[in-house]
């Protein structure tokens, strides 16, 4: 009877481990132990030790389920992240990849101080070419 709290303990480490795993953002021991789902899982593990059997066994398979789903819940955004490169990004950036993907440019949008420093720039650039020809 020693191997069932020891397994109880061991997937309720590994459920915690996958919460963590899978939290995106990394916060203290104290922050994480004050969440809602560790403590609900404490709670149930805690109170699971004085049931029948059959109660026991059917928490034990939903806890399992847990586990398996937080797992794969994590593996698949690690595979949509690496495998689709516009995951995560934002609208813009998203057009920019699929534009660059059929080998295109996305034009700059207009704003009218870089147009007004551009112009100042050619018109400064053709008095110095206009100086530059009357000097020779």
């Amino acid at each position: 009877m020693s191997s069932a709290p020891a397994e109880a303990r061991k997937l309720f480490r590994s459920i915690s481990r996958e919460i963590r795993r899978g939290s995106v953002h990394s916060r203290p021991n104290q922050a994480r132990r004050a969440e809602p789902l560790p403590t609900y899982l404490r709670t149930i593990f805690s109170s699971g030790s004085g049931a029948d059997a059959d109660d026991a066994a059917h928490a034990r398979k939903r806890m399992e389920n847990l586990h398996l789903m937080l797992q794969h819940g994590r593996i698949h955004a690690e595979l949509l992240s690496r495998y689709n490169p516009v995951y995560g990004k934002s609208n813009a950036e998203h057009i920019k990849a699929t534009a660059n993907r059929v080998g295109l440019d996305v034009p700059q949008e207009y704003s009218p101080i870089q147009s007004a420093a551009a112009a100042l720039h050619a018109a400064n650039s053709n008095i110095a070419s206009a100086d530059g020809g009357k000097k020779q």
